[in-house]
């Protein structure tokens, strides 16, 4: 891990990259194909977040395997970005590296861990990355070893990624009019003065941006323009399961 970079060089580091946020982001039981959601739990997590954990399992010759995840919904970029670090600086391993290939295009700051050795066929035990204001975690943590790297890709993809024309058309998914604003450098507009409750059931909104910052304030979010001219924000709403 770098360990010597902080939370403002990465801030530096992703200033080109398109903004992101996500509210309410949730997994479903049968999120990770093969895999079994056998326990959920909601937790406070760092900076007054909301971290939702999961545990997928399934039966292999090696016993069972178990896949766990946490997913932090953070007031911002910055506060996803300190939790990650602060997780890192927290781990029993102080050298993980930075991720690589897919995984590293979809996210803004991601780190991944490959297996030890003796773990035959198996890629990635562990791996935490943000995706705007989320902040999320992997472990293999069962008896037989998990490869994380494609449920990584998977929720890298779901935070990061408008919806595609099936779930439009499907209606599990659904655009706004997009909004076309002319704003100054550092100037806020409000897009949502009331996010609803985070909660099972209730659906995820995403916000996409090609630059610029969201920002939940309160109850509301904002948007914060890097530069003057015009800003073109693109509000989906996601269908969720209640369980």
């Amino acid at each position: 891990m770098d360990s010597h970079q902080d939370v403002d060089s990465w801030l530096a580091e992703i200033a080109g990259r398109p903004s992101v946020f996500n509210h309410n982001p949730r997994l479903r039981s049968a999120e990770f194909r093969s895999f079994e959601l056998v326990n959920q739990v909601t937790l406070a997590g760092a900076n007054g977040a909301t971290e939702n954990v999961y545990l997928f399992a399934r039966q292999t010759r090696g016993g069972e395997a178990v896949l766990r995840v946490a997913v932090s919904a953070h007031d911002d970029t910055r506060h996803a970005l300190l939790a990650l670090r602060e997780g890192l600086d927290n781990s029993m391993n102080p050298d993980i590296p930075r991720a690589a290939s897919r995984l590293a295009k979809l996210v803004d700051i991601g780190f991944a861990l490959g297996a030890e050795r003796g773990q035959r066929g198996v890629g990635l035990a562990a791996a935490s990355f943000s995706v705007g204001n989320v902040s999320v975690t992997l472990n293999s943590v069962g008896e037989s070893a998990v490869d994380v790297s494609a449920a990584a890709t998977h929720i890298g993809k779901l935070l990061a990624t408008p919806p595609d024309k099936t779930a439009l058309k499907s209606g599990r998914a659904r655009l706004f009019a997009p909004t076309d604003v002319e704003l100054r450098a550092g100037q806020a507009l409000t897009l949502i003065e009331q996010l609803p409750e985070a909660r099972p059931g209730a659906e995820r909104i995403q916000l996409l941006a090609p630059e610029g910052e969201f920002r939940r304030d309160g109850t509301a979010l904002l948007y914060v323009a890097r530069a003057k001219g015009p800003q073109r924000i693109e509000l989906f709403t996601h269908a969720q399961p209640a369980d």
